[in-house]
């Protein structure tokens, strides 16, 4: 278990941006729950004052599958009821635990605005690539509270590193929240969708070729492991091309847009000449967002119907052939390990 904080100050000089992993004990883990040395808030001269800033506890090694399973929660009872009391994290949390694939929940409850992101998978092959964040922002101080969890094989921790150098010269609520938004809906998912096209349409052109003339009666084999073999291939490239939903991700970047507009609706209207993070956000979602979830719901689509007919293509082939084939086609519902 980790820590890390950016805090700002009215002197830029005394900016600090902080990320360890020291938290071996329950007692420093209440120690940076509460503020207590060697956590304690520094000693201030003059006229500084802390502007911002953003706290978090952090978790991003998980190595069991069972992590993101509903109702499972990382830290015994008692620290895990203490970091949602003093961060002023949401309850709810508990309840979200039971959502498969991308989620943002958010409220506005007394003098904190709550948030709640989390993408969790259903196992697959003994791996998950789940992770979540709990934050709480509050109105008063400027200072965001949270809880990040994720497994190991995410490398969450390059998100985190972004937020270090991005914190310094705004902390904004939402800014982790953009960053992993970045991360999960980067160009790299927009290549695999077409990797996965490219794959199957060299399936496409091997079942042509290799089964266009059926065998004569009672000669052809039994089972064909080339066949065989084609079938997982095409059931593989279902599940990894219906990994990512554009349209769930889609209402994740819709709820984040609302909860910005909240939190821009909310602020003193001194600190939004500050909020240039925002302004960034803003643009770049009102520009490529949508767009990109467009183009990348019709390549899945596009895909996702060419593993359909070739599956129909497969079971023609074992009805006219007699070749036994094992049933691996996912079909028309959802494969195992969808987000």
């Amino acid at each position: 278990m980790s820590w890390l904080e950016i805090l700002n100050y009215s002197d830029p000089e005394k900016n600090t941006a902080e990320h360890s992993s020291k938290l071996r004990t329950t007692d420093m883990f209440m120690s940076f729950l509460k503020r207590k040395t060697p956590f304690a808030p520094r000693e201030l001269s003059g006229d500084v004052k802390l502007q911002d800033g953003i706290r978090l506890i952090l978790q991003t090694r998980a190595e069991d599958a069972e992590a993101f399973a509903p109702g499972v929660i990382s830290l015994e009872k008692t620290s895990y009821e203490a970091l949602l009391n003093e961060f002023h994290l949401s309850f709810r949390c508990l309840d979200s635990s039971s959502a498969v694939g991308p989620c943002f929940w958010w409220a506005h409850i007394g003098g904190h605005l709550e948030l709640i992101f989390r993408k969790s998978d259903v196992e697959w092959k003994g791996n998950s690539r789940g992770w979540e964040m709990m934050l709480s922002y509050s109105f008063d101080t400027g200072m965001t509270s949270g809880y990040v969890k994720a497994m190991e094989k995410m490398n969450f921790n390059a998100v985190l590193d972004d937020l270090v150098l991005c914190g310094k010269p705004v902390s904004h609520p939402f800014l982790l929240v953009v960053l992993t938004l970045c991360n999960e809906l980067s160009s790299k998912n927009d290549m695999e969708q077409r990797a996965q096209r490219r794959e199957l349409r060299k399936l496409d052109d091997t079942l042509t070729a290799r089964y266009t003339m059926a065998p004569a009666p009672h000669y052809g084999p039994e089972t064909d492991p080339e066949l065989d073999n084609l079938s997982k291939m095409i059931a593989v490239c279902q599940s990894k091309v219906l990994q990512k939903r554009p349209q769930a991700w889609q209402n994740v970047v819709d709820n984040v847009r609302k909860a910005a507009t909240h939190f821009w609706d909310h602020i003193p209207p001194e600190d939004r000449s500050v909020e240039l993070i925002f302004v960034l956000w803003y643009t770049f979602d009102r520009r490529a967002r949508k767009k990109r979830s467009s183009d990348t719901e019709d390549g899945q689509h596009e895909a996702n119907e060419m593993s359909k007919i070739e599956a129909r293509i497969m079971k023609q082939i074992r009805r006219r052939t007699g070749i036994k084939v094992a049933d691996t086609f996912p079909g028309a519902g959802n494969p195992p390990g969808q987000a």
